[in-house]
């Protein structure tokens, strides 16, 4: 199976928000879909997340980064916590956190936001 890596960009609205903390935080990201396509599938088994699925996690990762510092206003706006995503898991529930076009998140896709979290923080990136 190949797994050599691509390289990633955060979205430039992301690097918007995050201003001169933009190349610190594609950097994490990158260590993150390197992970998942070297084994983030299976970590014991070394068995990567495949592209298209790697891919998906990488985008709504930032969709969620940008929601936390849009609806939660953090601090430190570089990095997305596990306080700030159980917050947007919340918002996402209460249909609160809606897609741009102002619509409701359906249930599979909040479950796929859900999942790119989890995914996220399954990897201890310092």
């Amino acid at each position: 199976m190949d797994t050599e890596n691509r390289s990633k960009e955060i979205t430039d609205a992301l690097e918007g928000m995050v201003g001169e903390d933009a190349d610190h935080v594609e950097k994490r990201r990158q260590e993150w879909y390197d992970w998942m396509r070297e084994k983030g599938k299976s970590p014991l088994k070394h068995e990567p997340v495949a592209e298209s699925n790697a891919d998906n996690y990488y985008r709504r990762l930032d969709q969620l980064h940008r929601a936390a510092i849009e609806y939660l206003n953090p601090d430190d706006k570089a990095s997305l916590t596990p306080d700030q995503a159980d917050e947007l898991l919340l918002l996402l529930a209460r249909d609160e956190l809606q897609k741009e076009n102002g619509g409701d998140y359906s249930s599979a896709s909040k479950r796929k936001f859900s999942d790119a979290l989890r995914k996220y923080y399954q990897l201890e990136i310092p």
